[in-house]
């Protein structure tokens, strides 16, 4: 278990690093297909739901500007992503997808093990699950750009993810390692009921688990276990690695705002305690 600083140089590595991986993408988008949501419905015809349906690897999915203001929600169940896709909204303030709050609790988006997404430019919010109530990144490569994650609850007595889990637990039904890339987002208002990772919690346990987040503020979550990490809490068998550059992360409540027990580098990030004066803990428990 360590953590360690890096220097300016480092950290504008890391925010090149998640830009070079967004442009790749899209320029591989590029020559596939552009699927229209055009109605903000549960499913059926120009839904998200029979987008992701209808998509094949390398698609990108867009939103009408029709849709822009208003909210996709969802009554039934989470949105299973098992393509290599983009999901490319028109801007988190614009767009949202929510669980509607009378419907029975899931999380909002599902990426199945091995594949390969990008979500951008949309608001998750209203996910209740076990588990990665926002999104639940399943032993898969995941990059979360300019999206706002809010108002999601995990329910987990242990690795919750209020706001996103990023998966590389051994012992589930997905194998293989996890990547969570969050750039230029919003992570605030999750919560971890009885467990750890009120914002993310990166489980590396079996498989290895990888984070970077840039450029990013992860404020205001809640880890209720009185060892977790609000905004984010890093699980290990020494398999976790997360890195955090030019970011603020302020106002998280749990044991301490990080948890950190496996390696966690920090570089040019405000950071400010909660209602505990811990920001940062190595290691589970009161140790």
């Amino acid at each position: 278990m360590k953590t360690k600083h890096i220097a300016r140089s480092a950290s504008l590595q890391l925010s090149a690093r998640i830009c070079l991986a967004l442009v790749c993408a899209a320029a591989v988008s590029a020559h596939a297909n552009i699927i229209t949501v055009t109605n903000t419905n549960d499913s059926g015809s120009g839904s998200l739901r029979q987008a992701l349906a209808d998509a094949h690897d390398g698609d990108t999915i867009d939103f009408d500007p029709a849709l822009n203001g208003q909210t996709i929600l969802l009554t039934t169940a989470e949105l299973a992503i098992v393509k290599n896709v983009t999901i490319s909204g028109p801007g988190a303030n614009l767009l949202a997808v929510s669980r509607d709050q009378n419907a029975p609790g899931f999380r909002i988006f599902h990426v199945a093990p091995n594949h390969t997404v990008i979500i951008q430019g949309i608001t998750i919010t209203h996910g209740i699950d076990v588990t990665g109530a926002g999104i639940w990144n399943d032993h898969a490569t995941l990059t979360v750009n300019s999206c706002a994650i809010t108002g999601n609850s995990a329910t987990d007595s242990k690795y919750a993810g209020g706001g996103i889990l990023n998966d590389g637990f051994c012992c589930g039904l997905g194998s293989g390692p996890a990547t969570l890339n969050v750039a230029n987002s919003t992570i605030s208002g999750n919560s971890a009921n009885a467990g750890f990772g009120g914002g993310i919690m990166n489980l590396g346990l079996g498989f290895p688990a990888t984070l970077a987040v840039s450029n990013s503020t992860i404020t205001g979550n809640t880890a209720r276990d009185q060892a977790g990490g609000g905004g984010i809490d890093t699980s290990s068998d020494g398999q976790a690695v997360a890195t955090v550059a030019n970011s603020t992360l302020s106002d998280n409540f749990g044991y301490a705002g990080i948890i950190n027990d496996g390696e966690l580098t920090i570089g040019n990030t405000i950071l400010k305690a909660g209602a505990r004066p811990t920001i940062i803990k190595v290691g589970f428990g009161h140790t």
